[in-house]
């Protein structure tokens, strides 16, 4: 936002920017309107909890107004001193902006009409890049989304799937996966499905079936226990196989990386780590292998396994953030009458059974079972436990301290950052835009 200072002639223009940088120096106002803040289109403002941070959105150029008669606008436009304000940051996150994402939202309007059953939001998964919104909407295919406008771009051809269940960018291409039930006379199984997309050129690559491997160990290898894929360079991991990210051929391990249910993430260092359920006989529920040779033995019995668990871990989320690889926890007290507590954890990238720090979260996930999601911006740590209230909570990366919390819609989805923003997708309000004090 620019404010302009005229003058009528050569002597009036050096009078003024001498006057310009002394008020610059000395602290002085400039005169002019303020800057305000426009609301885009389909916002709303929730502020968090005790937060009253008015909303964040785009802004819009106050007139400018001058003494000058017409002759002598002409002379001062090649004549004029200009100072930039700074973009404005809200003190706390808030919520700037929601976007309807279903296929018809012309009944929807924000908070909806929950009585009536109508939201804003549909079920699926979503990933936020920059300038991009990448969202794989169940029994409709996957979408591109503008953040600025929040409108839909386009729908990807052939790509409607029933269960949606991750959503990667390795930094070329954007990786959906998929499961896909198989009905036979006998019997019914689920299988996965591999979608490689062009972000740039907002195209299918390639559509790379996953089938379901024997394997001795394992007597169901339903990829319904499977979910979830990660990213490494060159390559995409699935329960038991790498994916050529160039070439899109696949190298299948004689074993799966995880027992069932694993969650990777990528250290940046060399390493992928796989969280999941503890294989018979073992007590670790986080496993390290090298991205360049999984084979390779890091460990005590050919593998590292992290969190011996005396104290009955069951690791939830893996996320890497802040140079620390994060979990979520669930300690049992009594297994016999289901009593726990659950904390937020931080383990250095250089592997260590024990955290470097833990933050207790046992309030912020009182009620709930599991379902809860980790999410990281520049700063923050972010959970969702997913209860009924749609609170979020947000942590400090550089201890784990919870900085604080905010209220977005129910049944949460999705949380991803493109940089800028943090982005939601729920039930309740479809896509929701917070925008970050801390943000660069």
């Amino acid at each position: 936002m620019k404010t302009a200072v005229k003058a009528r002639s050569f002597v009036m223009v050096c009078v003024v920017t001498v006057w310009l940088v002394s008020s610059l120096s000395c602290g002085l106002p400039l005169s002019g309107p303020a800057p305000t803040a426009d609301s885009p289109t389909a916002t709303r403002t929730q502020a968090g909890e005790s937060h009253a941070t008015p909303k964040v959105s785009a802004t819009q150029a106050p007139t400018a107004t001058s003494a000058a008669s017409t002759s002598e606008a002409a002379v001062a436009a090649t004549e004029s001193a200009t100072a930039t304000l700074a973009p404005t940051r809200p003190s706390q996150p808030v919520v700037v902006a929601s976007y309807c994402d279903l296929a018809d939202c012309s009944q929807y309007t924000y908070p909806g009409d929950e009585s009536n059953g109508i939201r804003g939001g549909t079920g699926g998964i979503m990933l936020a890049i920059p300038g991009q919104i990448w969202i794989a909407n169940d029994f409709v295919g996957i979408q591109q989304w503008d953040p600025q406008t929040g409108k839909l771009v386009k729908t990807i051809a052939n790509t409607v799937e029933n269960y949606f269940s991750d959503i990667k960018y390795d930094g070329q291409q954007v990786w959906v996966y998929a499961l896909v039930l198989k009905q036979t006379s006998a019997n019914s199984e689920y299988t996965g499905v591999l979608y490689a997309i062009d972000p740039l050129q907002g195209e299918l690559v390639k559509k790379i079936d996953i089938p379901n491997e024997k394997k001795e160990t394992i007597s169901n290898n339903d990829a319904i226990g499977f979910p979830y894929i990660g990213v490494s360079p060159g390559k995409v991991w699935d329960k038991d196989r790498l994916i050529d990210t160039r070439t899109f051929e696949a190298t299948v391990m004689p074993w799966n990386f995880m027992f069932g249910t694993p969650i990777f993430a990528y250290d940046g260092q060399g390493m992928m780590w796989v969280e999941g359920d503890v294989p018979p006989g073992a007590t670790q529920t986080i496993w390290i292998y090298d991205v360049n040779d999984p084979t390779k033995p890091l460990g005590k019995n050919g593998t590292a396994g992290l969190t011996s668990n005396p104290d009955l871990t069951d690791h939830h989320n893996l996320i890497m953030a802040g140079g620390k690889m994060w979990a979520t926890a669930r300690y049992w007290k009594k297994v016999a009458d289901q009593t726990s507590y659950w904390e937020l954890l931080a383990y250095d990238i250089h592997p260590s059974d024990k955290p470097l720090f833990k933050t207790d979260i046992s309030k912020e996930m009182t009620g709930r079972n599991g379902g809860e999601i980790l999410a990281a911006d520049n700063h923050a740590i972010w959970l969702a436990p997913n209860g009924q209230d749609g609170k979020v909570y947000y942590y400090d990366q550089a201890n784990g301290q919870l900085l604080g919390s905010l209220h977005v819609g129910a049944l949460i989805f999705s949380m991803s950052f493109d940089g800028q923003n943090l982005w939601v997708m729920d039930d309740e309000h479809g896509l929701e835009k917070i925008a970050l004090p801390w943000a660069p």
